[in-house]
């Protein structure tokens, strides 16, 4: 799943931005975003266009950064939007999750806005920040050269 392995890729090759998935979720989850814990991430699946008949997909894709705990209570959120912008936009050519049943192989990733964007509080009064990418993946099968 191409949600997980994003959230796997940010775990274990990108520590310093303090995310964590695992089965559990921890601080990123897929498609959706839990009421706790206040600081986490959450990766959806968006409006993708038709697939087509080669062996690449694009999908698109949704992250939700609720976070507080930093420099206050908008630019905290704001700063962790930021930084995944910045480590995944321009990503391309590797495989994401390798040996995980979430393995994918990326062609390229690339953001469609320049800035976190600002999607207000939640219900709890926590500031929401959402970006928005375009993945091309190939789709793995038993037919498939790489």
């Amino acid at each position: 799943m191409l949600t997980a392995a994003i959230a796997r890729h940010l775990t274990t090759s990108h520590p310093e931005l303090g995310l964590v998935y695992d089965a559990d979720g921890t601080n990123q989850f897929l498609q959706e975003l839990p009421n706790a814990p206040t600081d986490a991430v959450a990766w959806l699946f968006s409006v993708s266009p038709p697939a087509d008949l080669s062996d690449t997909r694009v999908s698109g894709l949704q992250a939700i950064v609720r976070w507080t705990a930093g420099t206050g209570r908008a630019r905290s959120g704001y700063q962790v939007a930021r930084s995944i912008l910045d480590t995944l936009h321009g990503l391309h050519g590797i495989t994401l999750a390798p040996g995980t049943e979430d393995e994918t192989v990326l062609v390229s990733l690339l953001a469609d806005t320049a800035e976190p964007i600002n999607l207000g509080d939640d219900t709890n009064g926590v500031p929401r920040w959402s970006l928005r990418f375009q993945a091309q993946t190939v789709a793995v099968t038993a037919h498939t050269i790489l």
